[in-house]
């Protein structure tokens, strides 16, 4: 059950743990204005494919990768809370 848990969380950890936060004070622009500029920038990264040893680079928005990362942690909090980790077939 924790290697689950593990496994389900593993992926929000690692893109959370990429995000940043912009430096408004650096440039002095609008803030918002700035704001929807990083989140239009694109940001290439080779992601390592299950069962396979080759990466491949994908390239997504900062608003999309955000938006992968609040799904991902949708669905563990879903998942924790439906109790639906450990199935009934597991010996007890």
């Amino acid at each position: 059950m924790i290697m689950k848990l593990a496994f389900l969380a593993a992926p929000i950890l690692l893109l959370s743990a990429c995000s940043s936060t912009p430096d408004t004070a650096a440039n002095g622009d609008d803030p918002q204005a700035q704001q929807a500029q990083s989140d239009s920038d694109i940001i290439c990264r080779a992601e390592k494919i299950t069962g396979s040893h080759i990466r491949k680079r994908r390239c997504r928005t900062r608003a999309q990768m955000e938006a992968e990362a609040e799904m991902a942690r949708k669905q563990v909090a879903d998942t924790l809370q439906s109790g639906s980790l450990g199935s009934s077939t597991e010996p007890q």
